[in-house]
């Protein structure tokens, strides 16, 4: 017998409901006395895309209503007297709306802390790619949370509070959350309509202290510009393709460590503070080039940042405006991160960031095919030859000389620009420790090799670091 099969079953209850539920339910299989154990986790994810996965509709019926009976079943036969996460994943839920809302009873007749129904068409798809750069004008939420809901929650809540709210495709009453939910830390909303006054409300009157936003493709929404003389409390903020009608995001967030924005660029006024960590800022849904000095301002707003990840139309862009080479103020970057397929129109941008960054610790490419190459670029110097490039611009970095420990290239397929850039980081990097290169998943296994004995030249390159490490995976 296992050791673990010998612990108490609370202790195994709390083990299980730490698990994902798809993995909690995998444990049934370990043994007699694991079969049932698993469906007393407080960790509850109902997701139809684990039921539904072919792509004809005959199937896709039958494994959804298998998916329902499956919800309705286990909710019946549930034991526990409270639940710390429940999430419903499930598309067209009109069809099932009895279900649904034998759901949000449940949920909140049991004291949940974490909620999140999501009824979008997408669910499935975290990174899914729109033609548009917002949400879907005439797209209408696929449920309506009932506003019984509201007085249900308070009348079985008990001395819990919900304090994570997530709600995609799912029409609400606003002021009904905030006067119902008191306890509220974490809200999310996506593919809804919603109103920047009432957005206001949440985020400067409500009774709560709201700590985390995220607003992903909604839309009806005039900008997100809700003023610089009042103090935002948000430590989190994520505006994901949303369908704004003009670009302006204005905030004050003194107490601000993550902002993620995708979407076209616009205006900003950012004013954030000394603790301010983290951005991630992607603006592939842009096409138009002269708009550099706009991301150069983006900068100087988040001069605080230490971990920064950037989109191949940003590092085309920026040395486009009227400071083509640094920031004038040294970057305050420990980890800079690029989304980037290193075309030479985005040599300009990386060397622009290099050489702002002083301090930089950790430098990460991520791979990939850029949503949008600008024709007839033009940088600051034209003619770029990649391995001359490299050798000639590196010499410039501060960060290679005195701070660069780690270099992790992923999605490596073998260009010759991707070898020079870390031939160059090589031959220059002085102080690099570790240079991890991940090599595509998507080639062939006789590219995969090719590639492998390209870069066992860097093994036989001379490195500027007696420490450095090179691995490939």
């Amino acid at each position: 017998m296992d050791m673990l099969s010998l612990l108490p079953d609370p202790i195994l209850f709390s083990i299980v409901s730490l698990l994902p539920f798809k993995e909690a339910a995998r444990t049934s299989s370990l043994c007699k006395r694991w079969v049932h154990l698993w469906r007393s986790t407080t960790n509850i994810d109902f997701n139809e895309y684990f039921f539904v996965n072919h792509e004809d509709d005959e199937t896709k019926r039958s494994q959804k209503l298998a998916f329902v009976k499956f919800i309705n079943n286990f909710l019946n036969n549930y034991q526990e007297p409270f639940i710390e996460k429940f999430s419903l994943k499930l598309s067209k839920p009109s069809e099932f709306s009895d279900t649904v809302q034998h759901c949000i009873a449940f949920a909140f007749q049991r004291g949940v802390r974490q909620l999140e129904l999501d009824f979008s068409e997408r669910a499935c798809d975290e990174d899914d790619n729109d033609d548009e750069e917002g949400g879907d004008d005439n797209q209408v939420a696929s449920f309506r949370l009932p506003s019984d809901i509201y007085g249900f929650y308070n009348n079985n809540g008990g001395s819990r509070r919900l304090e994570s709210l997530k709600l995609f495709s799912c029409e609400f009453s606003l002021s009904d959350l905030m006067n119902n939910f008191v306890g509220l830390k974490d809200v999310s909303f996506g593919y809804v309509a919603l109103n920047l006054d009432e957005v206001e409300e949440l985020l400067f009157n409500y009774v709560g202290n709201i700590e985390s936003l995220s607003l992903k493709k909604c839309w009806n929404l005039p900008h997100f510009d809700v003023g610089s003389d009042r103090n935002l409390n948000l430590r989190r903020l994520a505006i994901d393709r949303c369908n704004f009608e003009n670009d302006y995001i204005v905030f004050k967030a003194p107490n601000l460590r993550y902002l993620k924005y995708s979407g076209a660029v616009g205006a900003y006024d950012m004013n954030v503070d000394e603790a301010f960590e983290e951005a991630d800022l992607d603006f592939s849904s842009e096409n138009y080039a002269e708009l550099g000095d706009v991301l150069y301002k983006v900068l100087l707003d988040l001069y605080a940042v230490k971990v920064l990840t950037v989109c191949s139309y940003f590092l085309q862009a920026i040395p486009l405006g009227e400071e083509p080479f640094r920031v004038h103020m040294d970057l305050n970057l420990k980890h800079l991160i690029m989304k980037a397929s290193l075309q030479t129109t985005e040599f300009w941008g990386i060397s622009f960031l290099l050489e702002s960054s002083p301090s930089l610790h950790t430098l990460t490419f991520n791979l990939a095919s850029p949503a949008f190459i600008f024709q007839d670029y033009e940088g600051p110097v034209t003619n770029i030859d990649a391995r001359r490039f490299w050798m000639d611009q590196t010499r410039y970095f501060k960060c290679l000389k005195t701070s660069l420990e780690v270099v992790n290239m992923k999605g490596f397929r073998g260009s010759y620009n991707e070898y020079f850039m870390l031939h160059a980081l090589v031959k220059c990097g002085k102080v690099l420790k570790k240079m991890n290169i991940y090599l595509s998943t998507q080639d062939t296994a006789t590219k995969i090799q090719q590639h492998n004995a390209m870069l066992q030249f860097l093994h036989t390159t001379p490195k500027a670091s007696p420490h450095l490490n090179i691995s490939i995976y």
